[in-house]
């Protein structure tokens, strides 16, 4: 099953079984048992189901824009990916380089060796992590994924 059959269906089953998941929340076995028929996306040391149909709802049940709903693919638990790449390299020229045209958005940080590359789906951050992982076999990926909402102090 390709990533767009999985997404499908993600949505499918969160809508049969009449609970919205959120971040915070985990699946039910029957949620997750038709996505693990199918591999769960990889980057760096993160393994996540994505639910790129679903409503992306935080803690309280908002949406959050410019964001997929994604299940973690080791314990079940919901979570929000703003659909970015960490790429830590020292070079971060050469990664803003590399991920001109692939990258919405490229946010260098040259004194902690670290990129953030935005996508505008998730589906684009597998080819863009693969072309860079390509590219720049050294470099070091991560995908952050947020499970809990942020709250201010």
């Amino acid at each position: 099953m390709n990533l767009a059959g999985a997404a499908l269906l993600c949505a499918s089953l969160a809508h049969a079984q009449g609970t919205a998941l959120r971040q915070g929340a985990r699946a039910s076995p029957a949620q997750v048992q038709q996505l693990s028929r199918s591999a769960p996306v990889t980057i760096g040391s993160t393994s996540v189901w994505p639910m790129p149909s679903a409503e992306p709802l935080d803690q309280d049940g908002n949406v959050q824009a410019n964001s997929t709903l994604v299940i973690r693919a080791s314990d079940w638990f919901v979570g929000l990916s703003t659909n970015d790449l960490v790429v830590i390299y020292p070079d971060t020229g050469a990664v803003s380089a590399a991920a001109a045209g692939l990258a919405q958005q490229i946010q260098a940080f040259p004194t902690m060796n670290l990129t953030v590359l935005h996508v505008s789906t998730f589906s684009d951050l597998l080819p863009l992590y693969q072309a860079l992982s390509t590219r720049l076999p050294s470099a070091r990926f991560d995908l952050p994924v947020s499970y809990v909402k942020q709250r201010a102090q």
